[in-house]
């Protein structure tokens, strides 16, 4: 499993993901192998969570009326601020796992933002991930429990959970 996807799923395991919550993943899902555009693990997984998953694409017709619906809204689309503040449903539990850059008056010349607008999602959601700063940290965890676990199970061990049952 893509390591950027267990880390997603983190985010709203336990009390985040009630049974028949309505999960939006929001991607491009071309290539599965590619975690910007492709995430379709992490709708695999919600859905194993008891999620009513819904998988849309920046094409699909009246997307911010599928959004607007959601109680849990994934972005994995590689746009910038794509998923605007307005979308997002109140009280609805955003993970944006995008990373781009948008020109900016910094000494760089650009700022890193994901894939949703987060000032103005914010205002409306329960729970939001950062970017930078929110499902990267989260990646690196996971990859560091699958590492755990590789060398758990060399050791003839049994491998921790992927998640909390």
């Amino acid at each position: 499993i893509v390591v950027a996807a267990i880390g997603a799923a983190e985010f709203v395991k336990g009390d985040w993901i009630k049974p028949g919550a309505v999960v939006i993943d929001v991607g491009m899902n071309t290539k599965p192998a590619d975690t910007a555009k492709g995430f379709m693990p992490v709708a695999h997984m919600l859905q194993s969570m008891d999620g009513t998953v819904t998988v849309c694409h920046s094409k699909t017709a009246g997307l911010p009326a599928h959004v607007r619906r959601a109680d849990i809204v994934v972005a994995a689309i590689g746009a910038a601020e794509f998923v605007k503040g307005d979308w997002i449903k109140p009280g609805a539990v955003v993970i944006d796992v995008g990373m781009n850059t948008k020109p900016a008056d910094t000494a760089k010349g650009f700022r890193l933002c994901g894939d949703v607008d987060f000032d103005a999602a914010s205002r409306r959601a329960s729970a939001i991930t950062p970017v930078p700063g929110g499902v990267g940290p989260m990646t690196i965890a996971m990859l560091l429990k699958n590492t755990l676990n590789l060398a758990r199970h060399a050791a003839g061990l049994p491998r921790l959970p992927l998640r909390a049952e």
